[in-house]
């Protein structure tokens, strides 16, 4: 849009209200007092009833929305991790995915069980570790058996079927596996 405004395709911007432009303070301000004026953008923000018009002018209360929907921001952030870090700290799995070989329990999402699929996977690959292998050889094993790796057993859009080296080093750091 930004780019659109320079080249002079946009003349008029409107936000259901300021939040929706930005949250950062000094962002609302560049961008009421600065670059729409500059660009000769009007810009209107519906549900609080500002309007620059055709003077391209809008009072000082905007950089006190500004500042408020900013602290908005940092107020939630603080307020969701602190949950998520109680959470935890209750023994709940918070996070989206659960590394592979662990699946979430159906009746409880914030358990975590052993995916009995692909478990023997994750122990095959310590176990060759334990044996003095190496990660390139590892990976090798799983190639050449044709096991599916992570991406591709979770099916994920982005997904190769080719181990890899630093795939390996990854369970193997992990603390997770510890369990």
């Amino acid at each position: 849009m930004m780019v659109d405004i320079q080249r002079g395709l946009i003349n008029m911007v409107i936000v259901k209200d300021i939040s929706r432009l930005t949250r950062n303070k000094n962002k609302t301000g560049w961008y009421t007092e600065v670059f729409f004026p500059d660009n000769d953008v009007r810009f209107i923000s519906a549900t609080e009833f500002i309007d620059s018009g055709e003077r391209y002018d809008i009072d000082d209360s905007i950089m006190l929305r500004g500042i408020a929907n900013q602290y908005y921001v940092a107020d939630i952030s603080r307020k969701v991790r602190a949950n998520k870090n109680a959470m935890k700290e209750a023994g709940k799995f918070v996070e989206n995915r659960v590394p592979y070989g662990y699946k979430k329990q159906e009746n409880d999402k914030y358990q975590v069980i052993i995916d009995e699929d692909v478990a023997n996977n994750i122990r095959k690959i310590y176990d060759m570790y334990i044996d003095g292998q190496t990660s390139g050889q590892i990976a090798d094993y799983l190639n050449n058996n044709k096991i599916d790796t992570p991406s591709r057993y979770m099916k994920l859009k982005k997904s190769s079927n080719k181990w890899g080296v630093e795939q390996i080093n990854e369970i193997l750091r992990n603390p997770f596996y510890c369990r």
